[in-house]
């Protein structure tokens, strides 16, 4: 893929950037965790630009995660917890 070097590290921020940006398109909720989101929410960044990539899933549960773990230390989600039942807002 290419992502070695000067260029690579461009093109692995380019990546990053973009999923992230399909993330925030998508309005997932970042409260919870990657295993709420639904397959819906989900289709809407793979069929918009990375389909059934499974690179994209790690970097999509990756992000997730780490605004998930950032939110919670600034008190952004409140009491959020881990219950994919729940409806977390």
């Amino acid at each position: 893929m290419g992502l070695t070097g000067h260029e690579g590290a461009k093109n692995n921020n380019m990546i990053l950037a973009t999923v992230r940006e399909l993330v925030h398109a998508a309005q997932l909720d970042l409260s919870r965790p990657y295993r709420c989101v639904s397959a819906e929410d989900l289709s809407k960044i793979f069929v918009s630009r990375f389909k059934g990539d499974w690179a994209t899933a790690a970097i999509v549960k990756q992000f997730m995660s780490s605004a998930r773990c950032y939110g919670k230390q600034m008190q952004y989600f409140g009491q959020a917890d881990d219950n994919c039942n729940s409806n977390v807002m």
